[in-house]
């Protein structure tokens, strides 16, 4: 038997389909030979068996050869087989036998259909097979996949930096990593491991308590608790555990992770320490302080908070501050908050707030939680910073930072060039390769002579135009726009009229496209650099600009040599501005002894001019910064290179404040180090947030890591030129000229949502193509080792003044580009010359008396003056731009050697109407003796038209909000509106019930009616049953109309043991026959002021809450009592008595989780399409609306008793209400009234009404109709229907008719229940009366008018 089962299993058929169908596709051609092979071998086999199926076809034998080659090969080896297997068969058997009766023509014709479905259904199997292998594969890679990620994760665990471990589901510790168990020193093995205990003896009982506890819930639970290290000290481990469920959801135990919060716990209790000094300090420091309590409201403000927003502390406590948020930054702030507050967490941000004078200002705001000595939250404690000025000084140095790069590199160059030839070559060698232009060169002017000196050029490939030219031949036009100032760039010397005279010297010079710029001295034309290219080319703002301050700046090189007197004369200038700048500057010998300080230096140490350049500065180092300073100044000198310093430095005065230093080598003739030149600038402000926080280095730290922001800068073209150290940091790449195309890419930047930033889409990039300015846009970074950073950050484009786009700056929050924009500062001050000349700002110094003693070129092109001219041509200017009432404010300053601050407004003869800031200070010589005034002018034109569009944006954005809160507000009324109606849709099959029963009386009275026309006993009978009737649908109409909220609601006063009861037979259709539905009211009555659909519609959503709680069977009831609230028993309700009603049923119940939610908008319990979430917030919206609130009390498995608390009635109200209206006031008879009523039906029963009441009607169907007989007729009174056909509305209609026909009464009518038609009707002056009405009703509003 196992031979003959080993022979079943190699050659059982099921193996040997399976091999089959695996066999691997081959070429087509091979398929038919397959299907050839086998259905060969089949016809041998038919052949061989000849004799035994005589003249029979015995086709079917033949089917084996098309399984087995539609398995091996497929559809076109089955479909070969079938046809091979055909023609063979007519072979063998002959084909006039086999066509020559019916039988062998059935065989022939099933043989086929046969062969082709077995084709497809043995093609389709090994597609099967192929299939399942493919997945059998699959499986096996994911099962590998898994095994190797399990290995990583064990591996992770094990090797992590924090305390992990393991729990199973009765509480016994199986996994502890290898920090956890070095921490208790843990043997590898756990059995009979216990860790309880390790715990405090006074924290046992209470770990694990909570611990028990969450494992009962199968929650995650957090704590701290007190355990021994394995050196036996006690360490304060915070546990922070989530629960495991196997992937049946099984629970099965708990994973945790234990950090040591030890000394983070004792940091903690010396903040709350510091806490009661804090509050003494805080009323005296400089910058807003301010304390919240618990509920995050401010309940403390300092004198500087007060200052800042112009009002009495105590209007500014609670949640005013946040109306002084700008818009924009709202959300952010929300964020910061959001993510620090439900943890307590500290947190900082940065926004702008409008100050008392309407300013807005930068705040840089840190914010710190309060603790009692128990451990209890008490509030936040925060501190805010101005740092607008910050700022704007990012901003102001952004805008020149591409352009300087380039210029300080080529300045650095020429510094070590001694000869004017070898800078003009530099020059033109760096500038044409950084153009790509194919000449570069400089052109000196000799106005008396007409001559141009072009010398020694730079060339790529053309000809040199070293030589001298005449004006003419080099265009007298550009000659003459060069001697007014104006930079020249032509992008086709053939279509430049100015060129055309010209031409000849172009062509021989192989130029087809120019720029020049123009070098002015002495108010005179002196020279002009030139880029020329031998082919059209369109000259970039940004090359125009570059070739301008090239000129600007290399000039002063070339003539460096020539005018050493001059350079003299403006060291001497510079002397006089260091000593008015506002930071110290020094001057250091080989020697190390200063050689001069300017005056803010002398002011720091006091004293003398010569008691402070011979002081020995490192005396006054604080003791704790002495060995560190004198270590970094030495390296510093000794590496020949600038270097800084920050240090505490003990002013004149006692105290001690941080300066920042700067210190730049000063080189002699032989390139020798010959001392220092040394800027120190007071940053004590700047780490003034350690010194308020009272003192632990570690919160210094935090706060002055706020304050770094990271800076990016990009040349025009978007490739960037400079990232600072903050940046490195938050990115983790150091990377320059990399384009906008691969941001994304090179610094690893993604969206929030975690996916890939696309490159054109990022901040900086929009910034560098669009021109765009993005403010606080966000962005997460991955750096390379692996940790995610979410930036917040602005990207505005640089421009340069006359509009050109020069690059773009990025700057990410990071404190670090304030100590960038320092050290360029410092290297700025060296070359004060040049800046001056070059600086887009105008530039200035007065002597004693009064005149203009320098100015910069910007200043002197401004207001058209020369050097001959400087002295007194600000009086020139004074008076030719009406600025006498500017000038005397400044004389007022000189007078008094003040601070002059000025923002003019000029009428420029050539540039218009333009704003200009003027800022100047007063400069002393070392005896005190007044020198004059040093300041500069800035024009702030752009700057005021950015305001006013920014203002203009600010009221679109408002308008924008108003329309979206507008849209909100609809969708949210359409949303209610939907779940009333899906209410009303529940009650359907009852309505219906009663319009029935109801139509039955009414019908059957008026059928009887009509046949007894004689009996007059039943006709008023049945009449009174049939008014009845219509009574009640009139009830129910109007109690649907207010479920649906498609009725005006107003509240009045009701009695609610009324209303529940005339609402009792629709409640009891909601809640259907199988519950038991119950009323208990209060005796006497249950008098509110109400709106009573309001409330119809809130009772009703509570019983079909009810009905869905208790299913298919249970008890709800409804019940109203009076009852006395006391202080604090139900939230938001004051105490007092009021009328209770209740809702209760015996259901399901709900959980406390549940509870806690049940009123929020859009919560539900029910299965999706079963309800919005809105019924119970509509229900305790009106009982907030109406006075009350909202009470609920559950049980799981015990049921929910819902509580509505309304205000009582007052006496006097219900009194009145109870007496009703007056009565109707009879008609005098005769009166006409004009009936505008469409529906005939409507206007036959009307006009019966009318006319009992003694009036003269006529009836017409439209408002047209109308105004057209009321141009012919005269009538008292008008009764109109609103909603009608024609065009025009009753409204409308009243309109006219009272504006034409004042002395007519209107009384308006309407059965349509719609919103527009209230809203249409909420400021109506006229009377309404909704159908259907009675004569009653009609006499009685009527009689109103009469």
């Amino acid at each position: 038997m196992g031979a003959l089962g080993d022979f079943v299993r190699v050659f059982s058929i099921g193996a040997a389909v399976t091999r089959l169908a695996r066999v691997k596709t081959r070429p087509w051609w091979v398929s038919l030979c397959v299907g050839i092979g086998t259905a060969a071998a089949a016809l041998a086999i038919r052949g061989a068996l000849s004799g035994f199926y005589g003249n029979v076809t015995g086709f079917m034998i033949l089917l084996p050869a098309v399984i087995i080659a539609s398995l091996a090969a497929g559809r076109l080896a089955g479909v070969t087989a079938t046809a091979a297997c055909l023609i063979g068969g007519w072979l063998v058997v002959g084909f006039g036998t086999a066509m020559a009766d019916r039988l062998g023509l059935v065989a022939t014709v099933n043989f086929i259909v046969v062969g082709l479905f077995v084709t497809a259904v043995s093609a389709a199997l090994r597609d099967m097979v192929g299939a399942l292998d493919a997945s059998l594969d699959a499986l096996r890679s994911s099962r590998a996949r898994i095994d190797d990620r399990e290995h990583q994760l064990r591996l992770i665990s094990e090797h992590a930096p924090v305390m992990l471990w393991m729990s199973d589901e009765t509480g016994r510790c199986v996994h502890l990593n290898a920090a956890q168990r070095a921490f208790w020193d843990a043997p590898d093995s756990l059995d009979g491991f216990d860790f309880r205990r390790l715990i405090h003896p006074d924290d046992v009982e209470r770990v694990m308590a909570v611990t028990a506890g969450a494992a009962a819930r199968q929650s995650a639970f957090f704590t701290d608790a007190r355990f021994r290290r394995h050196d036996g000290e006690w360490r304060v481990l915070h546990t922070d555990a989530r629960p495991r469920f196997g992937p049946d959801g099984r629970y099965g135990g708990v994973i945790g992770v234990n950090t040591d919060v030890t000394e983070a716990r004792a940091a903690e209790a010396a903040l709350r320490e510091s806490e009661t000094r804090f509050r003494l300090m805080a009323d005296t420091a400089p910058s807003p302080v301010w304390m919240t309590n618990a509920e995050a409201k401010v309940e403390f403000v300092n004198a500087a908070l007060v200052d800042f927003y112009g009002q009495p502390a105590d209007r500014i406590l609670g949640d005013v501050w946040r109306a002084a948020i700008h818009p924009d930054d709202q959300a952010d702030v929300d964020a910061a908050m959001a993510a620090a507050r439900p943890d307590r967490l500290p947190y900082g941000f940065e926004a702008r707030f409008r100050r008392a004078d309407g300013a807005w200002r930068w705040m840089r705001i840190s914010v710190k939680p309060r603790f009692d000595g128990d451990g209890v939250f008490l509030g936040y404690v925060g501190m805010s910073f101005d740092t607008t000025e910050t700022r704007e000084a990012l901003d102001a140095l952004s805008r020149q930072e591409r352009r300087q790069s380039f210029l300080l590199a080529l300045t650095d160059r020429l510094r070590d060039l001694t000869s004017p030839e070898a800078v003009i070559l530099e020059v033109e060698r760096v500038l044409g390769v950084e153009l790509g232009a194919d000449r570069v060169g400089y052109g000196e002017v000799d106005q008396e002579r007409g001559l141009v000196s072009m010398t020694r050029d730079w060339t790529a490939g053309i000809v040199s135009a070293e030589g001298e030219f005449s004006l003419a031949e080099l265009g007298a036009d550009l000659i003459a726009d060069l001697a007014e100032g104006r930079l020249i760039h032509i992008s086709d010397v053939q279509q430049d009229p100015r060129t055309r005279d010209a031409l000849d010297v172009f062509r021989r010079l192989e130029t087809r496209a120019l720029m020049r710029a123009p070098v002015i001295r002495a108010g005179g034309l002196r020279a002009f650099l030139y880029a020329h290219h031998s082919t059209v080319r369109e000259w970039t703002p940004a090359e125009t600009a570059l070739l301008q301050d090239v000129a600007l700046r290399t000039w002063t090189e070339i003539e460096r040599t020539r005018a050493e007197a001059e350079v003299r004369e403006s060291e001497q200038r510079f002397r006089a501005i260091a000593d008015t700048a506002p930071v110290l500057i020094w001057v250091t010998q080989q020697d190390r002894t200063r050689a001069f300080v300017n005056e803010a230096y002398v002011a720091y140490n006091g004293g003398t001019y010569e008691d402070a350049r011979l002081a020995d500065w490192r005396a006054v180092i604080h003791p704790d910064d002495h060995e560190r300073v004198l270590k970094e100044s030495l390296a510093g000198e000794a590496s020949g290179q600038p270097f800084s310093m920050e240090a505490r430095y003990l002013r004149h005065d006692g105290e001690y404040r941080w300066l920042k230093s700067f210190s730049r080598p000063r080189q002699g003739a032989d390139n020798a180090v010959i001392g220092f030149v040394g800027v120190a600038f007071d940053v004590t402000d700047i780490r003034e947030t350690a010194a308020n926080l009272v003192a632990a280095a570690a919160e210094r730290d935090a706060i002055l890591g706020q304050l770094a922001e990271g800076v990016i800068v990009t040349d025009p073209e978007g490739r960037i030129t400079f990232v600072n150290d903050a940046a490195v940091r938050l990115h983790g790449v150091d990377r320059l000229d990399v384009g906008p195309e691969d941001y994304s890419g090179t610094y690893h930047l993604f969206t929030e949502d975690g996916l890939p930033y696309p490159s054109h889409l990022l901040p900086l990039a929009r910034a560098v193509t669009e021109g765009e300015t993005i403010l606080n846009a966000r962005w997460r970074i991955r750096r390379p080792d692996g940790t995610e950073v979410l930036a917040v950050g602005n990207a505005r484009p640089v421009f340069k003044p006359d509009g050109g786009r020069i690059g773009a700056v990025l700057t990410l929050r990071d404190e670090t580009a304030r100590v960038e924009a320092e050290n360029r500062l410092a290297e700025s001050e060296t070359r004060f010359r040049t800046i001056a000349n070059s600086a887009p700002v105008q530039i200035w110094m007065t002597d004693e008396r009064g005149d203009l003693a320098f100015a910069n070129r910007s200043y002197k092109t401004y207001f058209d003056v020369d050097e001959a001219t400087l002295a007194s041509s600000w009086r020139g200017t004074v008076t030719g731009l009406n600025l006498e009432a500017d000038h005397q404010a400044f004389e007022g300053a000189v007078q008094a050697r003040d601070r002059y601050q000025r923002t003019l407004r000029v009428q420029h003869p050539r540039l218009g109407a333009r704003w200009l800031r003027c800022e100047g200070i007063p400069r002393f010589d070392a005896s005190g003796a007044f020198q004059g005034y040093v300041g500069a002018n800035l024009d702030v034109t752009d700057a005021k038209r950015a305001e006013e569009d920014l203002k203009r944006i600010n009221e679109l954005l408002e308008e924008r909000v108003g329309e979206a809160l507008a849209e909100k507000a609809k969708a949210e009324a359409d949303l209610m509106h939907a779940q009333r109606m899906e209410a009303v849709g529940r009650l359907t099959g009852g309505v219906a019930h009663d319009f029935n029963n109801l139509l039955t009386v009414v019908i059957g009275a008026l059928d009887i009616m009509l046949r007894s026309p004689n009996d007059a006993a039943k006709r008023q009978k049945l009449g009174e049953a049939a008014l009845a009737a219509a009574r009640r649908g009139e009830g129910l109409t109007h109690q649907l109309l207010a479920f649906s909220r498609r009725q005006a609601l107003r509240p009045e006063a009701v009695d609610l043991n009324v209303q529940i009861r005339q609402s009792d037979p629709l409640l009891r259709r909601a809640v259907g026959e199988a519950v038991e539905f119950k009323l208990k009211l209060r005796r006497g009555g249950a008098r509110v002021s109400v709106d009573p659909s309001q409330f119809e519609a809130a009772l009703l959503n509570l019983v079909v809450n009810a009905r869905d709680a208790v299913g298919d069977k249970g008890r709800i009831t409804v019940q109203t009592r009076s009852c006395t609230v006391e202080p604090g028993e139900v939230v938001d309700l004051e105490a007092g008595d009021y009328v209770c009603v209740t809702v209760a049923d015996n259901g399901a119940g709900m959980a406390p989780e549940i509870i806690a939610r049940v009123f929020e908008p859009f919560f539900t319990t029910k299965a999706v399409g079963k309800g919005t979430g809105l019924g119970l917030s509509q229900v305790y919206g009106f009982a907030r609306q109406s006075g009350g609130a909202a009470q609920i009390h559950s049980v799981v498995g015990r049921g929910t008793e819902i509580k509505l608390f309304l205000p009582p009635l007052n006496e006097a109200l219900g009194i009145a209400a109870e007496a009703g209206p007056e009565a109707a006031r009879p008609m005098a008879a005769g009166r006409r009234l004009l009936l505008v009523e469409d529906d005939a039906s409507v206007a036959v029963v009307a006009l019966e009404l009318l006319e009992g009441l003694g009036l003269e009607v006529r009836a017409v169907e439209t408002a047209p109709q109308a105004l057209d007989l009321l141009k012919r007729e005269k009538f008292d009174m008008m009764l109109s229907d609103v909603v009608m056909p024609g065009g025009m509305t009753g409204i409308e209609l009243a309109r006219m008719c009272g504006r034409d026909y004042p002395d007519m009464r209107v009384v308006l009518t309407s059965g349509y229940a719609g919103e527009d038609v209230d809203a249409a009707l909420a400021d109506a002056p006229w009377p309404f009366l909704r159908k259907p009405y009675s004569g009653e009703q009609l006499a009685h509003i009527l009689g109103e008018l009469s």
